[in-house]
């Protein structure tokens, strides 16, 4: 699912060979089919605007409309596709991850700056150069992060990534990488516990449930302050007057 930042009505939900859509928050919906055959949307982006809409699938290629989802142009040799992220401070720049496991054998990240008319491979990871990648974003800024297998890397320029290390005493692996929308470089990770930074990943602080196995995490974009962590079974809650709500 995503939804259009400038109009939160507008929300894309993906399905199998399909993506549906709605402008007044869910009241109705409208269904298009993707171009050829048929498979799972695996990931979803929106423009802040609602216009422009990609949906990714592993087997049958990167979807991309530029009427809000009424009609699609299917790019069938981007395959593996995970995950797909906008720069918020210039949306014609686009990400998407791509699992190792796609044909021909080359993971990571592919990125373009003319909103998908053009790609290219950026590559290498500090670990397992051009292996799986699951997961990309921005932060609010505009620099990108990802998860170059399980481990946290940022990119430093077009088409190069360090690896942010969450503890300076070992390699940790994590979750998907939730950003604040409004604050550039603050970032949340989610892995045993929930590590926190506020200068783009080089240096972090844990921050609590550290008896936990987090998998996921999000920043609300109403109020940065809230951060929401799950472990698969418990939903977590930051409070802003202080603790954590369950």
């Amino acid at each position: 699912m995503a939804i259009a930042s400038a109009r939160p009505g507008t929300i894309v939900l993906g399905a199998y060979g399909a993506v549906f859509r709605t402008t007044d928050g869910g009241e109705t919906w409208s269904a298009s089919e993707l171009p050829g055959p048929a498979a799972m949307v695996y990931a979803l982006a929106v423009s802040s605007d609602g216009g422009r809409v990609y949906a990714g699938t592993l087997t049958r290629g990167l979807n991309r409309s530029d009427d809000g989802g009424v009609t699609w142009v299917r790019s069938p040799e981007l395959l593996g596709v995970t995950s797909i992220a906008l720069d918020p401070t210039n949306e014609a720049r686009v990400y998407f991850a791509r699992y190792v496991n796609a044909a021909p054998p080359l993971g990571g990240i592919f990125a373009s700056t003319d909103a998908g008319e053009h790609w290219t491979h950026s590559a290498p990871f500090p670990h397992q150069p051009s292996k799986a990648c699951h997961f990309v974003t921005f932060d609010a800024g505009g620099t990108a992060y990802a998860l170059a297998q399980v481990y946290p890397v940022r990119e430093e320029r077009p088409g190069v990534w360090v690896e942010l290390k969450l503890s300076p005493a070992e390699q940790i692996s994590a979750g998907p990488i939730g950003v604040d929308p409004r604050r550039p470089g603050v970032l949340y990770v989610p892995t045993r516990g929930v590590y926190a930074s506020i200068d783009r990943g080089e240096h972090w602080r844990l921050t609590g449930l550290a008896d936990r196995d987090l998998r996921m995490v999000t920043v609300s974009p109403a109020d940065p302050r809230v951060v929401y962590v799950s472990d698969g079974e418990s939903l977590f809650r930051t409070d802003p007057a202080g603790g954590r709500s369950a």
